[in-house]
């Protein structure tokens, strides 16, 4: 596995990530998280957007290093990619995620968050609902109804 070849997979506009990573797999992740630290936010996103769809434990290392990014298209694929991962591994993202300052990376947890459902995201839902902030307050409601 080289840097080349990953690049090549995450070349495209619209990689089909699905194809990556099943041919690439878990011996990607280590440039993954390579390029989830990159200044360029497109190419950490789709780094972010491809590891979420990798079978491996390691996978969510990408998503952490994604969810710290400066910049928004990142942190919104770490939060969207959070429903792919083990329940505790997404459950940690999303939390995190759920209390982003932009409110499009918050919503993409918080609908993340329903395929993980457990307890302590079902908790921050309750309390994120509870406040009645708007959009997030409403996005919280629906995600708590379709946990049920």
């Amino acid at each position: 596995m080289t840097m080349e070849q990953v690049l090549k997979a995450l070349a495209p506009d619209e990689p089909n990530y699905k194809v990556a990573a099943r041919e690439l797999g878990a011996a990607a992740i280590p440039f993954l998280i390579e390029l989830a630290r990159s200044p360029d936010a497109l190419l950490a996103g789709k780094a972010a957007s491809l590891a979420a769809l990798i079978t491996d434990g390691e996978a969510s290392k990408v998503l952490e290093v994604a969810a710290m990014h400066a910049s928004i298209g990142p942190r919104a694929a770490a939060a969207y990619g959070a429903r792919y991962l083990s329940s505790h591994d997404g459950e940690r993202i999303a939390l995190i995620l759920m209390d982003d300052a932009e409110v499009a990376v918050a919503k993409f947890a918080i609908r993340s968050s329903v395929n993980i459902a457990t307890p302590a995201l079902k908790q921050k839902l309750e309390s994120l609902a509870a406040d009645g902030k708007g959009y997030l307050a409403e996005e919280a409601q629906n995600a708590i109804k379709l946990m049920h």
